[in-house]
């Protein structure tokens, strides 16, 4: 079936009459608002980054820079003299290369996916390893670009570790600006790509630099991979950025909102129509191509960039209508930079784009019966052809997967301030939405639907076609997979625009309805598709040009609008149109002066008129299409449109700027037009050597001066193509054509094309591309009664290479004598529960006859693909005339049905006569983890089947047409609540699942039947915006969905927060209720309250249905002590968070709005949640039965006396306590649970009392433990919680005051006492050289990530010198007790510090308004034989033995060790010096200091030792686990960070029989063997002494011994371990004979190598980790 509407695909308007005949005021629409009246940019404070391209052999350019630059050029194989360089950067902006780094048929591509057979789970079937799919190119090719990139980024003179591929690991964790730490953004918000071809044929990039994770507005990187080689790399606007500059503002994002409120004079309100973002943006400093000298004489290139911090920032304003303001605000110092409407409107100064019902020809007239595609039906979606096979009555609305049409002439629906509806009509056998006289809110008359104009069937017919057509040529576009929404009869006219969203208006006495012009539609879609595609922005400097080109090429029509003006022509902005009734006409050849609109016409003319600046490249895309190549090879006209199509949608993608520098050579800039067509139309991974259609690409380009002067002009490739034309012959079926074609000699492929309407003309949708023994086609869903049009195009060895069209071939389907027997074709999911004897599910079919068939058929199903499954019709015969029959088939599935996928197969027959459907089966068996899928009655995905978990996979994935992450199936909510739009994928706010399991959060319960009145946690996968702070999860389940499904009770079961920014999981668990079919839901929200339907524009909202089996028995009544928390109704539940009021101090931090969410860590924290239900914890057993919940306020557990009887405290809230525990190598973290109490004498053996003297808590004699008590309760003056005798610590470091007491952070408390963290050795008296262990209870705020807690200890009180431990960060919010173990040193009355602090670095005393610390002073007993005085250098170490952890010893000035078989230094050594991001703590950690590490380099990416072992035994472990003695074996490890492939870095080796007096004895040098962190291991024999030490030297380059054992180079780490040796009697020490250096102080030595020294001489590759293996071969 079909069903059709009375369509107007060209309809005219009349343009408003504005002041002048030749121009428009921009935008001078009727909608004009006094806030877009004050738009306006500082153009003075603002300079344009305008840019001047040079090459090498320019005469302007010095000597000594063009020798540079020819010297990368031949080390990097390009072309000599070719490179362009930005004058105002001085570095290179656009490479053609032609190296392979993926496996592929480029020039001079050798390498191989695999080597040897496949691996045991390898598909050996034909697959040679290379990807399978466009997603796995798509990572293969990013990585590859990736790893290029970072070996190269010398020659590029950029930083791509930390500015374009920036990863936690290239940033430390030590970056810290202030009290807030760095965002580093994912590589989802900073990297896109596109895949062309399912070969990988083209993969295209585009990497968003950003700078300490800050986005650097219109600054990028960008590469294109052809035939597995990287042809071109290119560098958009890449000014040097200092370490220097400051990328914390010193302004709220709110501070912004008032500035521009103040300067423009607005008023502000509440909402906002973007999300505040921190930017780095670009401007101009002095001339385009900007030097200056250096202190050498020598002329530097690249001072011609400054940049800015600031806020962007998009308030709504009192007045505001359909403008989005965006306001760029300096964040330092509040000054307002510009304030401008971001919309894309239709009408500019003197052109707009229509299309036209001029009456002119068919295509101006109206047209009836066309097919509406892809079309709701009831539950179905009509196809291409409009056709559907549901019988009886059904209910069609203007909406579906891909375009919604949202009319204000409608009423019933709500977005905003915007009433509308959605048109609606209910038929039998077929709808047809008629059609009539009048424009705007005319309707039909009939449906009922004011909705129903001739705007909304209109635009619903055009943007589904040409969304159809783009969804063909671009597969993987995630936007073109999405619902576009389209808001028709705007209560304005003369206007259309893209904000997001396509909007048209109505008409007026000047200008006509928008929205009923296919022009129109295709001009605003068309911004959309440049909006998000690769490059994800609006091309510069305009956009407008290639939503013209992509408007022209549906159309096939150069005139945009045809019919705008009544009576006269367009005026070409000074060039008059001579026949376009249009607003433009991109052929300049039908213009009056017949000249092209260049590069120099626009600088004179245009100025900033976006839609002038469009005709330089849209006339160069139209020319090339029209003129150019069949003037160089003769192309016809259907050839031409599909080359031109094809590279348009390639290339347009990753264009960031048409054109930029100077004419006449306007396309050298990375990625122009000029450049990104070559790319696309490149055969061979070489642009160098030309292209197959590069001459005519070149002359179209040429035309308007920009192009680009080199690569050299040269057609090249496509050896061998075909060059006969097939000969198409269709044959029309019912719903469909088959198409059949003669064959072609040397054609490798043959792609089939469509279009349908009034002629072959217009653009045309991919419908296949087939291998060369492929000759026929069968295009199914077409419309009966209308014609299609076909062309097929034989192509040679790649996509690139066109053999010529075959004549365009037509067929109009019609129905013919038969029987048609259609089902539904979605999946039918049959339960299967052991508990029952069979279940029955149905499926309805019709069955109706063509081409006038009439009698009596039988009906008749197979399920023999199914095991224990049989199936029925009703009835079983049916006769049929003129009617449809309907038809219910019935499948049964028997308790032991096998789960598993199969079909039932309904026969229809009549005779001879007969007709098949498939319905295809899936059997789920009942228990075990089930899979949902979607439900087209609820709406949402369902589990069908009882089981231990319900998942509902990737079905939610992403949220409502948010960029690049479209939700399937959307809202996916059983009530309609629907989603916001705002924002992008990955990272603003989405829910990606939902998963709901037996059992608590904790794991308790999990893996059994989830039962009525059973227990269930849900967890949802979330996106965090930014750091989480500012993003809710609201949870609910439903009560009665068995009873009434379309009203729902919402029950509130709590709220939870994501612990962090990215991809994270967010867990609540709850009670059941008793019911068979479940629900429940996730409210995600960017602030806001709680609600089960929030609204908001980064909101999401989805819902997951389940069944659950029969209770196996009633729950049990919880005692007291384990009361279960019953979830409060919705009813009840505030429809706001409650927020603490801020207090009046200046340092206090005000709870956010919550429309602001800005894109940075503020020192001002936001007020977060309250704290909520406690997860339980895994590690305490329920004493209760397993349906029920156990107690949300689990005993303490006992520190001291695990066999203890806990004490329960149910009237006590619960709070979370983290318990964080450090071993010899790793670091553990677990959760427990506990309650607050009062009493501490039964967890702590000692109590600390205060001591006046000392200011600090103190305990006097020694024992197993000492505790604060409450005596460290608070923290400085904090608001409600002042802590007493305040700051308590040794050297009155104070605390901060800022903040909430219980809400911001704190110490509670502090415990040290003996033995591990796991426990053991706890019941020892605390005396010097054993193990104790610190217990710090916290307070952190939020989720603790912020927070860190540094512990230091120290031998004498009296005598304060603070020797570092470690540092912890809290697992949660909330309470937490962090732990930490190390081994006491000597003194009797001994101290430790913790210093809890947000953000900040590592300290004894940082300051931080929210920091706190806090001593605790203890009396240790002497182990025996330990002296009771400090030990000295020339004294032997204390008794140890066994692989001891070294401690910083503050007199040696280096980690030491007593008497062990291992002294390991652990993370004493990590970083060097003072590298970026990696200072090394007591550096130089070196004997007598005189030996200073280099500070030159980055923390990971250049040289650093990171870790000293030195062991008993050698290096194969022999000998090891003995302490080590005089005479033994020892082997040192060290763990370094080499640079690059560790190509150029040594590490030296030596040791000393004295740590006192050190002279160093050189045992040997070993290299890195790769890159990344690795261990250096080396032998040699201990020689007489027992306070020994060892040295390792770790350079870059320079000749061992050259300074003795301290290189001293600037990226040089030299660092020692001392440790104790066990005294051998009968061992003689022999003469040494290696060289011996004496340790005397140095002066450091000053490092001017470079980096790039070794970039011009060093030609290895870099060592890459990837899944793949590539390999060369050939030599």
């Amino acid at each position: 079936m079909k069903f059709s509407a009375n369509f107007i695909p060209y309809l005219t308007f009349k343009v408003a009459l504005l002041p002048t005949a030749t121009a428009f005021v921009e935008p001078e629409v009727e909608t004009q608002s006094i806030v877009s009246q004050a738009s306006f940019v500082d153009t003075a404070s603002l300079p344009s980054a305008d840019t001047a391209f040079f090459s090498p052999q320019d005469n302007s350019v010095p000597n000594s820079f063009a020798e540079d630059l020819s010297v990368v050029e031949q080390r990097l194989g390009l072309e000599p003299g070719a490179t362009k360089v930005d004058g105002r950067s001085g570095k290179m902006v656009n490479l053609s290369l032609k190296k392979p780094i993926l496996p592929g048929d480029g020039v001079g591509n050798h390498l191989l996916w695999s080597v040897g057979p496949p691996a045991a789970n390898e598909d050996s079937g034909g697959h040679n390893g290379a990807p399978l799919d466009r997603e796995e190119w798509s990572r293969l090719g990013v990585e590859a670009v990736k790893n290029w990139m970072i070996d190269h980024q010398t020659d590029l003179q950029i930083d791509a570790v930390n500015e374009v591929f920036p990863s936690e690991n290239s940033f430390s964790r030590n970056l810290r600006e202030g009290d807030r730490m760095t965002y580093i953004p994912p590589p989802s918000e900073t990297i896109r790509t596109a895949v062309h071809g399912d070969d990988g044929d083209m993969i295209q990039i585009s990497m968003q630099r950003t700078f300490k994770g800050v986005k650097v507005v219109d600054s990028r990187a960008t590469a294109t991979i052809k035939r597995g080689n990287l042809v071109n790399i290119g560098l958009e606007t890449w000014g040097d950025i200092d370490e220097s500059f400051n990328v914390q503002p010193r302004l709220t994002a709110d501070s912004a909102n008032r500035a521009l409120a103040i300067h423009t004079g607005l008023v502000l309100t509440d909402e906002i129509t973007c999300k505040p973002e921190r930017q780095i943006i670009t401007t101009g400093e002095g001339e385009a191509r900007s030097s200056r000298r250096t202190l050498k004489g020598k002329v530097k290139f690249g001072t011609g960039y400054g940049h800015r911090l600031v806020w962007k920032v998009c308030p709504k304003f009192v007045g505001q209508n359909v403008e989005m303001m965006e306001g760029i605000v300096d964040a330092m110092t509040g000054q307002v930079l510009s304030f401008q409407d971001t919309v894309d409107y239709f009408q500019a100064t003197g052109d707009v784009y229509p299309f036209s019902n001029d009456g002119i020809g068919e295509e101006g007239k109206s047209q009836q019966d066309w097919p509406m595609p892809f079309m709701e039906v009831g539950n179905t979606i009509t196809d291409t052809g409009g056709n559907f096979n549901i019988p009886g009555a059904q209910t069609a609305k203007l909406t579906g997967p891909y375009v919604e049409m949202r009319d204000i002439c409608g009423w019933g629906l709500i977005s905003g301030n915007r009433q509308y509806g959605i048109a609606e009509l209910t038929q039998s056998n077929g709808i047809d939405w008629g059609g009539s006289g009048g424009q705007d809110c005319t309707t039909p008359g009939y449906g009922h639907s004011p909705a129903n104009t001739h705007s909304s069937r209109s635009g619903f017919y055009e943007l589904n076609k040409i969304i159809e057509i783009a969804r063909s040529r671009l597969p993987t576009n995630t936007w073109l997979q999405g619902k576009l929404t389209s808001w028709m009869n705007i209560d304005s006219s003369c206007n259309a625009y893209w904000n997001g969203q396509v909007n048209f208006y109505r008409s007026s006495s000047s200008c006509a309805n928008t929205g009923e012009l296919a022009g129109v539609f295709d001009h605003e879609w068309g911004h959309g598709l440049d909006d998000n595609d690769v490059d994800g922005r609006i091309a510069k400097p305009s956009g407008e040009g290639i939503a013209d080109v992509y408007t022209a090429l549906r159309l096939n029509d150069s005139c945009i609008g045809r019919g705008f003006y009544k009576g006269s022509n367009c005026s070409g902005n000074g060039n008059p149109c001579t026949s376009c009734s249009g607003v433009r006409d991109i052929d300049y050849m039908k213009r009056q002066t017949k000249n092209p609109s260049t590069y120099s016409w626009s600088n004179q003319v245009c100025g900033t008129s976006v839609h002038c600046l469009g005709y330089v490249y849209s006339e160069a895309v139209w020319s090339l299409y029209k003129r150019e190549l069949n003037a160089f090879y003769g192309y016809d006209e259907n050839t031409s449109m599909e080359i031109v199509t094809r590279l348009t949608y390639i290339a347009a993608g990753n264009i960031g700027t048409w054109f930029s520098g100077s004419a006449p050579w306007g396309g050298c800039g990375a990625n122009s037009g000029y450049l990104s067509f070559l790319a696309a139309d490149d055969d061979n991974g070489n642009i160098s050597d030309g292209t197959p259609h590069m001459k005519a690409i070149f002359k179209a380009f040429n035309d308007q001066e920009i192009a680009c002067n080199t690569p050299a002009r040269n057609d090249s490739g496509c050896a061998n193509k075909p060059t006969d034309a097939p000969v198409v012959t269709v044959q029309a079926g019912n719903m469909k054509a088959v198409l059949t074609w003669t064959a072609v000699a040397r054609a490798s492929k043959y792609q089939v094309f469509r279009t349908e309407g009034l002629n072959c003309g217009q653009g045309k949708v991919l419908l296949a591309t087939l291998n060369s023994n492929t000759l026929s086609f069968t295009d199914e869903g077409l419309a009966n009664k209308r014609e299609y049009y076909y062309i097929v195009i034989p192509k040679g060895s790649n996509e690139s290479c066109f053999g010529p069209s075959s004549a365009c071939a037509s067929a109009i389907p019609a129905s013919v004598s038969g029987l048609e027997v259609d089902c539904d074709d979605d999946v039918l999911i049959v339960p299967v529960d052991p508990s029952k004897t069979s279940v029955t599910t149905t499926r309805n079919c019709v069955l109706f006859g063509t081409g006038g068939f009439s009698g009596s058929v039988n009906i008749g199903c197979d399920s023999s693909s199914l095991t224990g499954v049989s199936c029925s019709s009703s009835p079983s015969t049916v006769s049929i005339s003129s009617d449809v029959a309907n038809v219910v088939v019935s499948v049964v599935a028997s308790s032991s049905a096998t789960s598993g996928t199969g079909a039932v197969v309904v026969t229809g027959t009549s005779g001879l006569i007969t007709s098949t459907s498939t319905i295809p089966v899936t059997i789920m068996g009942a228990g075990g983890d089930q899979l949902a899928l979607f439900d087209t009655t609820y709406k949402a995905p369902r589990c069908n089947v009882w089981g231990t978990s319900c998942s509902s996979q990737d079905l939610l994935a992403g949220r409502g047409t948010m960029t690049s992450g479209n939700e399937a199936n959307a809202p996916n909510t059983v009530d309609g609540c629907s989603d916001g739009n705002s924002g992008t994928y990955k990272s603003d706010e989405s829910i990606e699942k939902i998963v709901v399991r037996s059992g608590w959060v904790s794991g308790v319960g999990a893996g059994e039947p989830m039962v009525k009145g059973g227990q269930a946690t849900i967890t949802a996968t979330v996106y965090a915006y930014y750091l989480g702070t500012d993003d809710f999860a609201d949870f609910y389940y439903a009560t009665d969905l068995d009873q009434n499904p379309t009203w729902i009770n919402w029950v509130y079961i709590g709220t939870k927060q994501p612990n962090g920014g990215g991809l994270k999981e967010i867990s609540i668990d709850y009670q059941m209720p008793q019911a068979n079919t479940h629900m429940v839901r996730v409210n995600y929200r960017y602030n806001g309250g709680a609600s089960p339907c929030s609204s908001g524009g980064y909101n999401d909202h989805d819902d997951l249905v389940f069944t659950v089996a029969e209770s196996v028995s009633p729950p049990a009544t919880p005692s007291p002590s384990k009361m279960p928390v019953t979830p409060a109704p919705v009813s009840s539940a505030p429809s706001k968070k409650p927020t603490p009021k801020p207090t009046n101090s200046p340092s206090s931090k005000p709870t956010p709005t919550p429309t602001n969410k800005p894109t940075y860590l503020p020192t001002i924290k936001p007020t977060p949640r309250p704290t909520i239900k406690p997860t339980p914890s895994p590690t305490i057993k329920p004493t209760n039965s397993p349906s029920r919940k156990p107690s949300p306020f689990p005993s303490i557990k006992p520190t001291n006396s695990p066999s203890k009887k806990p004490t329960n405290n149910p009237s006590q809230a619960p709070v979370m306590v983290a318990t964080t525990t450090t071993t010899t190598t790793t670091t553990t973290s677990t959760v427990v649970t506990t309650t607050t109490t009062t009493t501490i004498a039964s967890e702590e053996s000692g109590l600390a009392s205060f001591d006046d003297n000392l200011g600090v808590p103190r305990c006097s004699s020694a024992g197993s433990s000492c505790s604060s008590g409450a005596l460290l309760n608070g923290r400085g003056f904090i608001n409600g919680g002042s802590e007493i005798n305040t700051a308590n610590t040794l050297d009155d470091c104070d605390d901060g005051s800022s903040g909430t007491y219980l809400r911001d952070e704190s110490i509670e408390k502090i415990v040290v006492r003996s033995g591990d963290v796991d426990g053991s050795g706890s019941d020892n008296i605390m005396e010097s050289g054993g193990r104790v262990t610190i217990e710090a209870t916290v307070f952190s705020w939020s989720s603790g990530a912020s927070d860190t807690a540094d512990f230091y200890f120290l031998s004498d009180a009296f005598n304060p010198v603070w020797t570092y431990i470690g540092s912890l960060t809290p697992d949660g919010g909330s309470e937490q007790v962090l732990k930490i173990a190390y081994n006491l040193p000597e003194g009797s009355s001994q101290a430790i510090r913790v210093q809890f602090r947000f953000g900040g670095t590592i300290g004894t005393c940082t300051y931080g308004s929210y920091n706190d610390r806090d001593d605790l002073v203890f009396a240790v007993n002497s182990a025996p034989g330990h002296p009771t005085s400090s030990p000295t250098k020339n004294k032997p170490p204390p008794n140890g033995g066994g692989l001891q952890q070294a401690s910083y010893d503050s007199q040696l000035g280096i980690p030491r060790c007593s008497f062990a078989s291992e002294c390991d230094s652990l993370n004493l050594l990590e970083g060097r010096g003072l590298m970026k991001y990696g200072n090394e703590i007591h550096s130089p950690n070196t004997l007598g200091e005189g030996c200073k590490d280099g500070n030159s380099g980055t923390f990971h990416n250049d040289e650093s030792i990171d870790r000293i072992v030195v062991r008993s035994g050698d290096e194969e472990g022999n000998g090891f686990g003995i302490d080590m003695a005089e005479g033994g074996r020892a082997t040192i490890i060290a763990t370094v960070h080499p640079w690059r492939s560790g190509g150029n870095d040594f590490a030296d080796f030596y040791y000393s029989g004295d740590s006192a007096n050190a002279q160093w004895v050189y045992i040997g040098t070993k290299q890195p063997t790769g890159s990344g962190v690795q261990e250096l291991k080396m032998s040699y024999t201990l020689p007489q002494g027992n306070n020994q030490a060892v040295r390792v030297n770790f350079r870059y380059r320079g000749l061992q011994g050259a300074n003795g054992a301290c290189s001293n180079g600037s990226y040089d780490d030299t660092d020692d371990l001392a440790f104790g040796v066990r005294p051998n009697p009968s061992f003689t020490e022999p003469q040494v004979s290696q060289i011996v250096f004496k340790e005397e102080p140095k002066d450091l030595m000053t490092d001017v190598r470079k980096r790039t020294e070794l970039n011009l001489n060093a030609m290895e590759s870099r060592k890459r980790t990837k899944a793949v293996k590539l390999r060369e071969f050939g030599g």
